[in-house]
C-alpha cells in the first residue's frame, strides 16, 4: 500500500467478494455435482465464460449472458430460472459491513466500484435496498470499463471530485488492489472479512 500523504476524502468499496460474499458453497456445490461440473468449473462458466465477460463490459445483457449459460447446460427457461437462483443461494450481504459504510456517510464520501453485469443497480436500488449507502456507484458494464484498467478508477475519482491518494479502496482481488496502487491510491486488501474493519477504522483514525 503506497504511503498516505493527504487526509482521505473518500472510501471505495468493490460489491462481489467484499459486500455481498459466498458464505455458504453447499448450494452452488450441490447444484455443480447435479450437472456433473466442479464448483470452479461453474463459477467460471457464470463469471468469466467469454459472455460473462462481455456482460460486464456491457456488450451484452446480463439476460444475453444467462441464455448463453442456459444453451451450454441445455437447461430448459424454468430450469434456467431454477439454476440462477440456486446458485446464488450461498451468498450473504455483509450487513456489519453495510452498516459501517452508512456510519462513515456522516464524515466521507462512499463509493461502489464493481465489475458487474448491467442489472447490478437495479439490485441495489430495488431488491437490497442499499444504492443509498453510497454517494457514487460505478459498474462496469455501464461504462464499458473493468478493474483493473486503470481507466475506470479515474474516471470514479474524477466523479468523487477526489485525489488519488485522498480515496481509500477496498477489494478482494489483489489483481484491483495492485492497480490501484499504481495511480496512488491507498488500499485494503479485503483476505478476511474480520480484519478489515479495524484496519479501515485505523487508516482513517491516522490521516484525519
Amino acid at each position: 500500500m503506497p504511503e498516505i500523504y493527504m487526509e482521505i476524502e473518500a472510501v471505495i468499496f468493490d460489491f462481489g467478494g467484499v459486500l455481498l460474499r459466498t458464505e455458504d458453497r453447499a448450494p452452488r456445490a450441490t447444484l455443480a455435482q447435479e450437472l456433473g461440473m466442479t464448483y470452479e468449473r461453474i463459477e467460471q462458466l457464470v463469471y468469466y465464460s467469454p459472455s460473462g465477460k462481455k456482460a460486464a463490459l456491457g456488450l451484452i445483457s446480463a439476460d444475453d449472458h444467462w441464455e448463453e449459460v442456459g444453451r451450454y447446460l441445455n437447461l430448459s427457461p424454468g430450469k434456467l430460472k431454477e439454476f440462477r437462483r440456486r446458485f446464488f443461494d450461498g451468498d450473504r450481504l455483509d450487513e456489519e459491513l453495510l452498516n459501517c459504510i452508512r456510519s462513515l456517510q456522516n464524515s466521507y464520501q462512499t463509493a461502489l466500484l464493481s465489475n458487474a453485469w448491467g442489472d447490478l443497480r437495479g439490485y441495489l436500488e430495488n431488491s437490497w435496498r442499499i444504492a443509498d449507502a453510497f454517494d457514487e456507484i460505478v459498474i462496469s458494464a455501464e461504462v464499458g470499463l473493468a478493474k483493473p484498467d486503470a481507466r475506470i478508477y479515474t474516471l470514479l475519482l474524477k466523479r468523487l471530485d477526489v485525489e488519488p491518494r485522498g480515496a481509500l479502496f477496498v477489494d478482494d482481488s489483489i489483481e484491483n488492489i495492485e492497480a490501484a496502487n499504481q495511480i496512488g491510491m491507498p488500499t485494503i486488501h479485503f483476505d478476511r472479512p474480520d480484519k478489515v474493519l479495524p484496519e479501515l477504522q485505523r487508516l482513517l483514525k491516522a490521516t484525519q
